[in-house]
This record gives structure tokens, C-alpha cells and sequence, in this order.
């Protein structure tokens, strides 16, 4: 049985992969939404590189008289509540700021802000970035196109770029990453639709493929229909996390019969800057590792497939050389073609030398969270320790 667990495990990392490919092949269907909708941006001691990300906002396609701005600063000590001020004061479009100076005592982190600034909201639709953002000029349009009557959450793409050092390792590993996830939540999100809209060769399978969801997504580039985050009951019925954004859109998907639309759309693409450091980007890959704990238990079993298939390989190709080879093939062709057809729709190839570091270095950072769920090591995040 060990020689043949490796092979047993990319095999379901492959399918998992393959149907996640078909299905960002038919892409989520767009809308011609306009609607009023309010863009919020909470921001903790981030002056130096807020109004880059504001000045993104102000310069949209969609029309002004239909969005605004929300920006709240959450417990800064540095300017960003007087840079926000003095944006808004002179703001191409609306802009409303709040200021937080004091810790919740149920809600922490950054949760506590989004909670603030949903509660301030008064339009159906809100997106949400962050301040070390930039988003296209035609991001909020694009997003609202996804929007369709039955959709309570729409998310795009992340890329990760660093402006001050274009050939970044940390930023095109991340980049990397976040190709892969966010394909993989795009593939499966449009198994929600109609069986009539499956891609041919998945359409044999939908019965059991409407059971995966796009449970992996990002906050810095969503949209929320604020009726059904009110049926919910927001973020505080979602308790204490620091996967906010996670753990928000698997309670929809639990309780809702909404859909999650993610989209592959190189007009709504939102850059952002990579961890600083390589213990920043631990800190940040242990955070997103608690995120499986709100998983269905579809998407909770695939993420363990995953995560052991990353641990299994280094060890069965020691040990078993042919079977272990083979089953690092399988995955590497599998996850390969999945990020490239993600490349292919959003026009941004990879290159070739990022894919193949991507993989040692995820077999690294899984072996550390072997470790830290062995050892029970805290999460670090924003200075403060929290268990996981």
C-alpha cells in the first residue's frame, strides 16, 4: 500500500485539476449591471501606498453617479486616517471615512473593520480591495458583470507584483500561488450553473460535481450582495477567524442556496504586493491554512489531498523512485495545465522557470505546516499572536 499511496493521491489531485480546467474553459456568463454599489477599503497604517490604490478607485469606467467610496482606518498610528481625510475632501466621486480607535472585543483584526464598514452601507452591492491594492480602470464594471440575480458574492483574479523589485522571488512565487487557488476556484464555481452550460466532457458528472464549490477566495478583489451577507447575519455570526473573507463566503455557500461566481477576466485583475520577507510569507501561508477549518467537506477533503501530496512526494520518490517520479509527474502535468489555461484567458503567461520553482517551494512551506500542526505553533499576523 505505501508504493502505491503517491500514485493514489496525484491521481486525485489531478482530476480534482483537470475538472477545474474544463471548467474555466466555459466561462462565468456577464451581466449588464449597473447599479449603485459602494466600494470599501479598510486600511491599517498603510500611508505609503494608500492613495496609489484611492486614485485607482477614482478613475473607473463605470459611472460615477452610481458608486462611492467607503474607506475606514482601523487603529493606524502612522497618516493613513489623514491622507483618507484629505482624499475625501476632494474625491472625484463620493468618499465617506470612519475612523476605528478602539479593538472590538468580540471581532479582531481586520474583520472588526469589514464589520464597521458593512454596517455603514446602504447600496445592494459592495466590492472590497485592499489599500495595498491597484485595480484596473475598468474594474468595477467588470465585476458587477457578474453579478446575476442569484449570485451573492463575486470574486476575480489576484496578481502579485512589486514595484520596487520587478524580479521579486517571494512576489512570483505568490504569484504563482495565487494563479493556481484562484483557478481552481474559477473552474469549479461554474459548476453552479445549469448542467445544459457544463463543458462537454464534465456534463457525464454533474451530479457529483455540483458538490464542489469555489470555497478559496480572496477579499482583496470580491464583491458582496449585502441582502444575503444580512441573511446571514454578517461577520459576526461567522465568530472569530483571520480568514474573514474565507470564512464569510463559506458560510453563504452553507446557508444560502446562492451562487459564488469567480471569474477569469484580465479586466478585472487586482494587483497586489507581495510579503516583505520570507517569514512575512510564512506568517501569511499559516493564516491561510486555518481558511480549510470553514471548507465544506468536499473542498476540506481535496485541500487535504493536496496538501499531503505536497508532503508525500520528496519521501516517495526517496523511497520508491518509479512510483514516486511518476506521481510527481502526474501532478506537475496536471497543476501545469490548469495555470496555463488560466495564463491563456487572462493573456499573462507564467514563465516557465516560476512554475518550476513553484513546486519545491510548496513542498517546503507544506512540510513547515507539517510541522507547525504537529507542534501546535501559533499564528502570527499584524505584530499579534493568535492560535489557530
Amino acid at each position: 500500500m505505501p508504493l502505491l499511496l503517491p500514485l493514489l493521491l496525484a491521481l486525485v489531485v489531478s482530476v480534482a485539476a483537470w475538472i477545474a480546467l474544463y471548467g474555466c474553459r466555459q466561462q462565468w456568463p456577464k451581466t449588464s449591471r449597473r447599479e449603485p454599489v459602494t466600494v470599501v477599503v479598510c486600511a491599517r497604517d498603510e500611508e505609503d501606498v494608500l492613495m496609489e490604490c484611492l486614485f485607482s478607485l477614482s478613475d473607473q469606467t463605470y459611472p460615477r453617479e452610481l458608486y462611492s467610496l467607503l474607506l475606514v482606518n482601523h487603529l493606524s498610528k502612522d497618516r493613513t486616517g489623514e491622507l483618507m481625510e484629505l482624499f475625501a475632501a476632494d474625491a472625484r466621486v463620493p468618499a465617506r471615512v470612519i475612523h476605528i480607535r478602539e479593538e472590538d472585543g468580540e471581532l479582531r483584526g481586520k474583520v472588526q473593520a469589514l464589520d464597521t464598514a458593512l454596517r455603514h452601507v446602504d447600496t445592494e452591492f459592495v466590492l472590497l480591495t485592499d489599500a495595498d491594492c491597484t485595480v484596473p480602470e475598468t474594474w468595477i464594471e467588470r465585476m458587477m458583470a457578474g453579478f446575476h440575480e442569484d449570485v451573492a458574492v463575486v470574486n476575480s483574479q489576484v496578481s502579485v507584483e512589486d514595484p520596487h523589485r520587478p524580479n521579486s522571488f517571494l512576489a512570483r512565487m505568490q504569484h504563482v500561488l495565487n494563479r493556481l487557488f484562484l483557478a481552481l476556484s474559477a473552474g469549479y464555481s461554474t459548476l453552479q450553473l445549469p448542467a445544459d452550460q457544463y463543458h462537454p466532457r464534465l456534463r457525464p458528472f454533474r451530479l457529483l460535481l455540483k458538490h464542489l464549490r469555489p470555497s478559496f477566495n480572496m477579499g482583496n478583489n470580491q464583491g458582496l450582495r449585502m441582502s444575503t451577507y444580512r441573511e446571514i447575519g454578517g461577520f459576526r455570526t461567522v465568530g472569530p477567524t483571520l480568514i474573514e473573507d474565507v470564512a464569510l463566503v463559506n458560510r453563504m455557500i452553507r446557508e444560502t442556496d446562492k451562487r459564488i461566481a469567480v471569474l477569469i477576466d484580465p479586466e478585472a485583475v487586482v494587483t497586489t504586493r507581495p510579503s516583505r520577507s520570507f517569514r512575512e510569507f510564512w506568517r501569511q501561508t499559516r493564516r491561510w491554512a486555518s481558511a480549510t477549518k470553514t471548507f465544506n467537506a468536499t473542498n476540506s477533503f481535496l485541500y487535504a489531498v493536496v496538501f499531503l501530496m505536497r508532503i508525500a512526494i520528496p519521501w516517495s520518490v526517496l523511497l520508491f523512485p518509479l512510483t514516486g517520479l511518476a506521481a510527481f509527474a502526474i501532478v506537475v502535468a496536471a497543476e501545469v495545465s490548469l495555470i496555463r489555461q488560466a495564463d491563456e484567458i487572462l493573456e499573462d503567461p507564467i514563465p516557465a522557470r516560476d512554475l518550476a520553482l513553484h513546486f519545491p517551494v510548496q513542498i517546503a512551506m507544506n512540510h513547515l505546516l507539517l510541522v507547525a500542526l504537529v507542534f501546535n505553533w501559533p499564528v502570527i499576523w499584524k505584530g499579534k499572536v493568535y492560535r489557530a
